[in-house]
């Protein structure tokens, strides 16, 4: 074999520390002494011979163990340990809460309606109204689209009613519509 002798040393004391090894781990194990009571006369016993390959003893010691059981609150591992502050509590006690009344469909749609402007002619007043993209030329005391009855027509809003008159809004006049013409025709 070329090489160096020096790697070929080395090659050997390997070798012969893994046989050491090999032999220390796999030697035949010696049983445990035990205590043997004393008595007044020695007696010999005799120890059994150690067997090559032993098979290994299942340790039941581990099973019998008393475990503790789980608890059974969860625990959050990222919580602060200061418990957190009490909640607010309500002013009103559920029983005594009242829901706001639901909107009027009467009043939710005169909202919509816009005043952009009134005209004098033949001693009535005529109010001109947007009801979304529809424009309504009524007189005083007149019903625009069905729903909305003009009850007063004033020099900068109208009173607009519901058809049987129980329910008014004021719709005031809408910006940019033009400058309040003076009352009584004067110019």
């Amino acid at each position: 074999m070329r090489g160096n002798p020096g790697k070929v040393l080395l090659l050997c004391g390997l070798l012969i520390l893994w046989a050491i090894l090999l032999f220390i781990r796999f030697r035949p194990a010696e049983p445990p002494r035990r205590a043997v009571p004393q008595a007044s006369a020695p007696a010999k016993t005799r120890v059994p011979a150690p067997k090559l390959a032993e098979v290994p003893r299942l340790k039941i010691e581990f099973l019998e163990r008393v475990r503790h059981p789980f608890e059974s609150k969860f625990h959050n591992i990222f919580a602060s340990i200061e418990e957190p502050p009490p909640l607010p509590t309500l002013p009103l006690k559920p029983e005594t809460f009242v829901p706001p009344p639901p909107p009027d469909p009467f009043l939710e749609e005169a909202k919509r309606l816009r005043l952009l402007g009134y005209a004098h002619a033949d001693g009535q007043v005529t109010a001109f109204l947007a009801y979304g993209a529809e424009i309504f030329v009524v007189p005083e005391a007149g019903v625009a689209a069905g729903r909305f009855r003009i009850k007063e027509v004033l020099e900068d809003a109208i009173v607009v009613s519901s058809p049987d008159g129980a329910k008014e809004f004021r719709v005031e006049l809408s910006p940019g519509a033009g400058s309040v013409p003076p009352v009584g025709g004067q110019k």
